[in-house]
């Protein structure tokens, strides 16, 4: 699990310091560069949760443990449902 959050930061930050230059290589039209920017920035920040999310489920799978990853996944849902409730309310 040490490794999946360490390899998620390390990838976070890549993104995080080179987005002007990904979006740049990626021919990202003028007009389209703040909300792309926006959009890679955020899904950056996600990137370790999502590893240290899977190296859980495989660590629970190998325990015989469906349980907990279930439990967390629904939270996890019910987070997303009132992040983004929450964000399309203050539009």
């Amino acid at each position: 699990m040490v490794l999946a959050l360490g390899l998620g930061v390390l990838v976070m930050v890549w993104h995080l310091t080179c987005v002007g230059g990904l979006l740049t290589a990626l021919q990202t039209p003028a007009v389209a560069i703040p909300g792309a920017a926006a959009y890679v920035t955020v899904r950056a920040i996600g990137f370790p949760f999502g590893l240290v999310n899977t190296a859980m489920w495989g660590i629970c799978a190998g325990r015989n443990d469906p349980i907990t990853p279930l439990i967390i996944s629904l939270m996890s849902v019910v987070v997303n449902i009132v992040v983004r409730t929450s964000s399309a309310l203050s539009c």
